[in-house]
């Protein structure tokens, strides 16, 4: 066939001139070691994107919110359309001996490990199984409050032992109350102040809608 018959010509002309093809058969060596390098090179550039984008953020998406986060942010989160599963995350620097500085990470690890992004062959487990060993073993203590509730009161009694209420003076202790919200954050509200005369009084504070203890 005409097929076979060039190839055998170009074979006959190497073999009786081999030098002159040495340049372009080293040429197409070069040729396809330089593509062999560039893609490899290219696969490795982006699975270190992939990796360094994973690190940084932790998650698929990952909202960032500034100030102090007030409650019912992540309620607001995770009634966005679309949004399957939220878990909030706190990050902070702390000081350390030696003018160092280190990044402090707190975030609800029973909610947080099917959200993780990590590569397999960086543990032997997976994230739920790295991350069970470090959630509560007991749920959080407190009275749950109803779903729904705008504002908390409740009664409280101070007195200093061995002095009669009718000499307290301005003695008072501010009161500070932590709740807990469906998603594990906690946050103090201030519910004023207390006279240490050793009768009961009311004191109230506003709360988010949702369920908290």
């Amino acid at each position: 066939s005409g097929r076979g018959l060039a190839a055998a010509l170009a074979g006959w002309q190497l073999s009786r001139r081999p030098m002159r093809g040495a340049g372009p058969v080293l040429l197409l060596v070069l040729a396809v070691a330089l593509g062999t390098v560039a893609i490899g090179q290219g696969a490795s550039w982006s699975r270190s994107q992939d990796d360094q984008a994973d690190f940084r953020t932790g998650a698929p998406i990952r909202v960032q919110a500034s100030g102090t986060p007030g409650q019912g942010r992540t309620d607001l989160v995770a009634g966005v359309p679309g949004v399957a599963e939220v878990a909030p995350a706190a990050r902070s620097e702390v000081s350390l001996s030696g003018d160092r500085t280190a990044t402090v990470l707190a975030l609800d690890t029973s909610r947080a490990a099917g959200l993780l992004l990590m590569r397999p062959d960086l543990a032997d487990e997976s994230p739920r199984g790295l991350l069970s060993g470090m959630a509560p073993q007991q749920p959080s203590k407190g009275a749950t409050i109803p779903a729904g509730t705008a504002r908390l009161t409740l009664a409280a009694t101070l007195a200093v032992p061995g002095l009669d209420p009718a000499h307290v003076g301005s003695r008072s202790a501010d009161v500070t109350i932590t709740v807990e919200d469906r998603w594990g954050s906690p946050y103090r509200l201030a519910a004023g102040s207390l006279t240490a005369d050793g009768r009961e009084h009311t004191l109230g504070m506003d709360v988010a809608a949702g369920p908290l203890t």
